[in-house]
Order: C-alpha cells, then structure tokens, then sequence
C-alpha cells in the first residue's frame, strides 16, 4: 500500500471518529440554538428585575426579614412567628427562577458565552446545585414558620386568634402542592440520569420543561398569595371594646411595588425561554 492510500484511510477514519463524537454529543445535551444578544439577555434581565422587585415587596410590604408578620386579624400588631417567610420566598426563588434559569441556558446560551462544552456541563451541573441549597434552605425556612408560628389573643380586643389543630407539614394552598410537585419532578429528572439507556435525553428535556414551567407556576402562586393576604388584613373589621372598627392598613400604589408586576416578569421570562428554543 503507497504513502497516499495510507494517508487517505487515516484521514477517513478520523473523520468517522469525529462524526461518531458529534452525534454522541447530540444525544446527550441540548441542541446549541444560534447566539443572539436577545436571547442572551431578555431571560436574565426579567430574572435579575424579578428579584429586586420581590426583595423590595418583601423590605416594604411583608415586615422585612424579621421574626414576626403583620396579624391578618389586627394589621396594627404582630403574630409571633419565627423562620422568617421572606428567607421562603428568595431561597425558592433562587432555586425555580435563577438557578434553574442558568440550569437550562448552559447548553445553549451560557452566562459565559464562548465556553467549551466540558465547561457547559460544569456549569449545568454547578446551577442545580447551588439551586438545591437555596431550595432547602427555602423550605427550612417555610416549615420553621408554620411549625413556630403561635396564635394570640389581640391586645386591647375581645378577639383571641383560633389555633389550627392540623400538623404544620399538612400543605393546603395550590402553591403548596404545586411546590411539591415541582420538588418530585427535580429528583425524578436527577435520578433518572443515573438510568442513561431508560432515562434518554429525550426524558431529561421533558422534565425540564415541566419543572420549569412548574417552578414559575409555584412563585406566582406564592406570591400572589402573600399579596390576597395582605388585602384582606386591610379591610379586615377589628373588635376593640365590642366596637366594630375598620383598619386602615396602608398599601402601596406603587405599580412597580405590586407582586402583579412581579408575576408578569415570571411569564416574560418563561415566555422568552421557550421563544428562542432555550429549553
């Protein structure tokens, strides 16, 4: 066999060795979508707005990060209640909308955008992780809350708050249940990837999809949530010497203040994912 056939069959062979890697590429990450600033930056600019707004909310309108909540019975005093729900509602932030946002843009459109694609995987790897953490941390803080949350008799009223005799633990809201369902579908899409050959990628992008979509789901729930009871303590009748008296419990007007606005960010960003084929 000459120099020149020699040549040709190892070339040839590289070639099927590069095809082979690519195609094992496919099949294990997302397709790369075309790198546009638009998508690059309209996710995370709707997600970077989403967490100021609901850091400023809950400073403003939730009693900051102390250790007692505004009494849905008597907005002017306080309900004792330790494991702080604004720690709940940015852990789990964290974890449904920045960590799972970057989760899903690392193959695709990463933070950083020219890296390798061993350097995409770390940082798939790193976003799910760091968003477990703040996710535990979230739930510790809601359970504590319930689990230390104790009912008083209102000073200077004839009114004495009912205690719930349910276990803390029990949920009852949607934003409960779906919070669940958005936790069992991350360990179903985790542990599935230790199953390749029955877990396929295929799998792993439908999970992603439902738990992304979940995780905006739950903190619109969440959120909203806080804001129904914030408007009910507002114009809720309080007993003072058996006087029936209307609170005036103030509520900004601020529309860039409102959890609204912060529910429209969510649907922006989710909207914008799934537009340029980030998910």
């Amino acid at each position: 066999m000459d120099v020149a056939s020699v040549v040709v069959n190892h070339l040839s062979d590289k070639k099927s060795e590069l095809s082979i890697e690519l195609e094992t590429m496919a099949t294990v990450s997302p397709e790369m979508v075309p790198f546009t600033w638009r998508a690059w930056i309209i996710p995370r600019f709707c997600t970077v707005l989403y967490m100021g707004l609901l850091i400023y909310w809950i400073i403003t309108e939730q009693n900051g990060f102390s250790n007692s909540i505004p009494s849905i019975i008597t907005p002017s005093t306080d309900i004792t209640a330790y494991g702080y729900i604004g720690y709940h509602a940015i852990g789990l932030s964290m974890w449904a909308v920045v960590a799972n946002q970057e989760t899903i843009m690392a193959f695709a459109i990463p933070l950083y955008a020219i890296a390798s694609y061993p350097t995409r995987k770390i940082i798939h790897v790193v976003s799910q992780l760091i968003g477990m953490v703040c996710g535990i941390g979230g739930m510790v803080a809601i359970l504590w809350y319930k689990k230390s949350s104790v009912a008083l008799s209102a000073a200077g009223t004839t009114i004495t708050v009912p205690v719930v005799n349910q276990p803390f633990y029990i949920p009852y809201s949607p934003h409960a249940w779906i919070g669940i369902f958005f936790m069992l579908t991350w360990i179903v899409q985790c542990m599935g990837r230790c199953f390749p050959e029955r877990f396929t990628i295929n799998y792993h992008r439908f999970c992603g999809r439902i738990l992304y979509s979940t995780g905006l789901l739950c903190c619109c729930l969440g959120i909203q949530q806080q804001q129904t009871r914030q408007l009910v303590s507002s114009f809720t009748s309080v007993i003072t010497n058996a006087t029936a008296t209307t609170t005036n419990d103030t509520i900004t007007t601020w529309w860039w203040s409102q959890p609204s606005l912060a529910v429209l960010l969510l649907c922006i960003t989710g909207a914008s994912t799934f537009y340029y084929k980030l998910l």
